[in-house]
C-alpha cells in the first residue's frame, strides 16, 4: 500500500514538476484513488500480540521478492505452544522503489536478499527472546546460487551484497519458496487496501506454515541450488585475472622515516631481534633499547650514508691513504676511524675538546640521512635558528655545505613557516657604550616584562588558572639571557625576583629598563610597572646595592631593542614546543620549560659560523658561565687532577679565568666584521 505512493512520487520527480505545477491526469486519478482507499485502513484489526502465551517454539520465517519496480522483504513469527497450537503473525515488513538506472531482475532480487538480511539484523537485536530457528526465502535460484559461491568471484556491485548477506545470515538458513507462496511478493508489486484486508497470504504468510514441518515443502534448500548449472554471463562472473609483472624501485631505509629518533629505534630493534636469534632464550635481551644499542644503530646509518656518498674517497682512502686532488673533501684532511667512520681531521689534535667535537663525522649535503640529523636538531633546540642549529649539530656531525643545508631543512619547517613573519627592515642606530665595552656578565643589564602567562595552580581536578609574567634580564655586554617567572606586577614580586637574580648572577652596576609611562595608556595592570619604578621600596634597594637604574625616554622602544628581541627569541622556542595560554601548565612544568629555553638563548653561537673545521667551537653566551655551551656533553674535569699531570693548556683552562679570553675574542671579532655582519650577531 505504501509502495504505490512512493511510485507515484518517483513518477513526480521523473517530470520534473514544480510545487505549483498541475499534474497530469492520470497521477491525478492514482492519487485520488490511493486517498479513497486510505480510509479503508482504519478497519483493519491487527493483534498486537504476535505470540500465544505460555508458547514452547519461536521460529522466524523471512521472505524477500523483487520486481522490475520496487523490492520489499516480509518477517512472521511462528510458534508452538505445549499442546501443538500453531500461530502465524506477521512482524515487520520493509520496501524500496527500484532505482531509475535500468538494473537486470536478478540484481534487483539480490537488493531484495540485502533488504531481508537488514531487516532481521534489526530485528534480532531488537527482540528480547532469541528464536529456535530463523529462515530466509527467495523465489530466485540465481540468488541462491550466488549466494553459496566465494564472493571474489563474482563482479563488484554483486560481491559486496554477497558479501554482506554472507556476514549477517547463516547462509545454510536460506531456502527456495515458489512466487506463488511468496508474500513478499505483495511487498514488490502493490495492493490496495480493499484487496488487502482479506488477503490470508500476506496477514499469516504460506499456507504450510501453520501446518507441522513434515507437511512442508522439500528440496528447497540452498544446496539444492548452489550446483546448478549456470553460464557466467548470467552469474556475472569475474573475468580471468591477468598477473602484471612490474619493477618497484628500491627504497632505502633512510627514506621510510621523517623522524630521526624513530629511524635509530627501528634500526636498533632490528639488530636486537638478529642477535636473539642466535641466542637461547633465557639470555635473549627484551625491554628498552640501551644506550650501546642505540650508538651502534647510529654507527651503522652512518657508514651506509657516507658509503653511498663518498664512496670514491672512501676507496681511495683506503687504499692509497690519500685523496684524489679533485675530491671535495681534500680541504677538510679526512680519515678513516677504527669504526670505518669517516671523519674531519683538522688540526685541533691536542685540544681539550671531546673527540666528537674535535673530529666531527662527514656527512653529504643532499642526503636523507642528513636532513633528518638537522631536523631533530632544529626541534630538539625549540626550533632554534640557521646559526644556532649548524652550531649544535656541528658539536658532532659536520655536513658538506652545512649552512645551505641547514637553511634547507629550516626553510620547509612548517612549525617556522607559521610562527615567522617576515620582519620589517629598518635603519640600525650606532650601538651604545655598554654593548661594545666588555665587562663582567651581567654588569650593565636590561631588564623587561613579558607576558601575561595562564598557569595551573595545582595538579587537581578543580584547580585554578593565575596569570604569571615572565622577567627577562640581559647582559648588554655578552648576550647572556637571565629568565625569572614573576607572579605579579607588584613592587615587592619584582624586588624578590631581583634579589634571586643577583644572588645567582652577582650585583649588577648598571640596570636599564623602560620608563614605564609607555604602559599608561594600557590596561589597569600594567599601570603598575609604573608604579613600581616610582615607589620607595625600589629606589631604596637600589641604594643599598649601589645599583644604579636607567629608565627609557617615554615613547622610545627601540632603546630597549635588546631585551626586545630576546622576549621575541623566547616566544619563538616557546610556540613551537605547543606552550600557550590555550594549554595552561602547573608553575614547576612552565619553570622548567623556561629554564630550557633560557639555556638554549646561552647556547647561540655570538658569531657568524664559517665552514673551516680548523677554528674553535663558536662562542656562546655559556662560555662566560660554564666554558662551554650549556647543552654540551660536559668536558673532562680539571679540578681533581694534580696539577702535575696537566700540560700548559689544561692548567690555562683549569684556571678560571678563561671567561675575559672569551670576551676579548668575542669584542674583537664583532667590532672587526662589517657591518652586516653586526646586524646578524648582535
Amino acid at each position: 500500500m505504501i509502495l504505490q505512493v512512493k511510485l507515484l512520487l518517483q513518477k513526480l520527480w521523473l517530470l520534473q514538476l514544480g510545487w505549483d505545477d498541475p499534474v497530469p491526469v492520470d497521477i491525478f486519478g492514482i492519487r485520488k484513488n490511493f486517498t479513497y482507499n486510505l480510509l479503508l485502513v482504519e478497519y483493519f484489526k491487527l493483534p498486537c500480540q504476535v505470540t500465544i502465551k505460555n508458547y514452547t517454539y519461536l521460529k522466524l520465517h523471512d521472505f524477500s521478492d523483487s520486481s522490475i519496480n520496487a523490492f520489499g522483504a516480509c518477517v512472521y513469527v511462528r510458534n508452538l505452544d505445549s499442546l501443538e497450537n500453531i500461530s502465524v503473525n506477521l512482524l515487520s515488513a520493509k520496501s524500496r522503489v527500484a532505482p531509475l538506472k535500468a538494473v537486470s531482475l536478478p540484481r534487483l532480487e539480490l537488493c531484495g536478499a540485502l533488504l531481508l538480511s537488514r531487516l532481521m539484523d534489526k530485528i534480532l537485536k531488537s527482540l528480547n527472546c532469541k528464536p529456535n530457528k530463523v529462515y530466509y526465502y527467495t523465489d530466485s535460484t540465481i540468488v541462491l546460487c550466488w549466494l553459496s559461491l566465494q564472493p571474489r568471484q563474482l563482479k563488484t556491485y554483486i560481491c559486496n551484497r554477497v558479501s554482506e548477506v554472507q556476514k549477517t545470515t547463516d547462509i545454510d538458513d536460506w531456502h527456495h519458496i515458489t512466487s506463488n507462496q511468496n508474500p513478499a511478493d505483495i511487498i514488490s508489486r502493490g495492493m490496495s487496501p480493499q484487496e488487502l484486508k482479506s488477503y490470508t497470504l500476506w496477514w499469516q504468510g504460506p499456507s504450510f506454515l501453520c501446518q507441522p514441518a513434515e507437511y512442508w515443502p522439500t528440496d528447497t534448500h540452498i544446496s539444492n541450488y548452489s550446483r546448478k548449472v549456470f553460464d557466467n554471463d548470467t552469474l556475472e562472473m569475474n573475468p580471468k585475472s591477468i598477473i602484471v609483472a612490474s619493477t618497484v624501485p628500491k627504497v632505502s631505509i633512510l627514506e621510510l622515516f621523517s623522524n630521526f629518533n624513530k629511524l635509530i629505534n627501528v634500526v636498533a630493534y632490528c639488530f636486537r631481534f638478529y642477535q636473539n636469534l642466535r641466542l637461547p632464550k633465557p639470555t635473549r635481551q627484551i625491554g628498552q633499547l640501551t644506550l650501546f644499542e642505540r650508538n651502534h644503530a647510529l654507527t651503522i646509518l652512518v657508514i651506509i650514508t657516507q658509503e653511498k656518498a663518498f664512496a670514491s674517497d672512501l676507496r681511495d682512502l683506503k687504499n692509497k691513504n690519500r685523496l684524489r686532488f679533485q675530491s671535495k673533501l681534500k680541504a677538510l684532511n679526512p680519515f678513516i676511524d677504527k669504526n670505518g667512520i669517516l671523519r674531519v681531521g683538522g688540526r685541533l689534535e691536542y685540544s681539550s675538546l671531546n673527540y666528537e667535537s674535535k673530529h666531527p663525522i662527514l656527512l653529504p649535503k643532499r642526503h636523507p640521512f642528513t636532513r633528518l640529523i638537522i631536523l631533530h636538531t632544529h626541534e630538539k633546540n625549540f626550533h632554534a635558528g640557521t646559526q644556532a642549529t649548524l652550531s649544535f649539530v656541528r658539536q658532532t656531525f659536520w655536513p658538506i655545505q652545512g649552512k645551505s643545508a641547514v637553511k634547507t631543512v629550516i626553510h620547509k619547517c612548517i612549525t617556522c613557516y607559521k610562527q615567522n613573519p617576515k620582519p620589517l627592515s629598518t635603519l640600525l642606530g650606532d650601538l651604545p657604550k655598554p654593548r661594545v665595552t666588555p665587562s663582567r656578565p651581567f654588569t650593565h643589564t636590561g631588564m623587561d616584562y613579558a607576558g601575561y602567562f595562564m598557569i595551573k595552580d595545582s595538579k587537581l581536578r578543580n584547580r585554578k588558572f593565575i596569570k604569571a609574567y615572565l622577567c627577562i634580564v640581559v647582559c648588554l655586554a655578552t648576550k647572556a639571557v637571565h629568565l625569572e617567572l614573576v607572579s605579579d606586577l607588584t613592587t615587592r614580586a619584582f624586588l624578590a625576583m631581583l634579589r634571586r637574580f643577583v644572588s645567582r648572577r652577582g650585583l649588577c652596576q648598571h640596570l636599564y629598563c623602560d620608563n614605564g609611562t609607555n604602559f599608561v595608556v594600557a590596561n589597569g595592570e600594567l599601570q603598575e610597572i609604573y608604579n613600581l619604578n616610582q615607589s620607595p621600596e625600589f629606589e631604596e634597594y637600589a641604594r643599598n646595592n649601589m645599583i644604579q637604574f636607567h629608565f627609557n625616554p617615554a615613547v622610545s622602544p627601540h632603546l630597549g631593542g635588546l631585551w626586545v628581541s630576546v622576549v621575541k627569541s623566547f616566544k619563538h622556542h616557546l610556540r613551537r614546543v605547543k606552550i600557550s595560554n590555550d594549554n595552561p601548565l602547573i608553575y614547576e612544568e612552565f619553570y622548567t620549560s623556561i629554564v630550557q629555553v633560557e639555556a638554549v638563548l646561552n647556547s647561540r653561537p655570538l658569531l657568524p659560523l664559517t665552514n673551516d673545521p680548523n677554528d674553535f667551537e663558536s662562542l656562546t653566551p655559556g662560555h662566560f658561565f660554564v666554558g662551554h655551551p650549556l647543552n654540551l656533553v660536559p668536558d673532562i674535569d680539571l679540578e681533581t687532577m694534580p696539577i702535575n699531570r696537566l700540560n700548559r693548556y689544561h692548567m690555562l683552562q683549569s684556571s678560571g679565568n678563561i671567561s675575559s679570553t672569551f670576551l676579548a675574542q668575542m669584542v674583537r671579532a664583532v667590532l672587526t666584521y662589517p657591518p652586516r655582519a653586526i646586524k646578524m650577531a648582535l
